[in-house]
């Protein structure tokens, strides 16, 4: 395979490309957030068990929070955290947003002559 040359003008070019890329997938992300928010509010699941919360606790909700309070004991208990072992309702939750945070990251490109960042 023989050994492709980028110019500067066809890395430009192809930069060009990815940030469209990942534009139009960040917006595709964003449409697919704004369906599926109302699923994620913990209110739905838990009901009652969340502060603020107008529906009265269910057998859902109470299984739900019965298997949250569960899951929260195992890791409350771990070492670094030391967080009280019982969850107490009504659950005081701050925010309920969804939201996207773009991650950067430095790649170092390994050449056979010499590398680059």
């Amino acid at each position: 395979m023989a050994e492709e040359r980028y110019s500067k003008e066809k890395l430009i070019v192809l930069r060009r490309l990815t940030r469209a890329i990942a534009e139009l997938l960040r917006d595709q992300i964003r449409d697919y957030l704004s369906v599926l928010a109302p699923l994620l509010r913990p209110a739905v699941v838990l009901g009652g068990y969340v502060q603020g919360s107008s529906k009265a606790p269910s057998v859902a909700a109470e299984k739900a929070f019965q298997e949250l309070q569960s899951l929260y004991a195992a890791v409350a208990r771990a070492k670094p955290y030391g967080l009280v072992p019982e969850l107490k309702p009504p659950l005081q939750i701050a925010t309920t947003n969804l939201d996207l945070t773009p991650v950067e990251h430095t790649y170092k490109a390994k050449a056979i002559a010499f590398p680059r960042t």
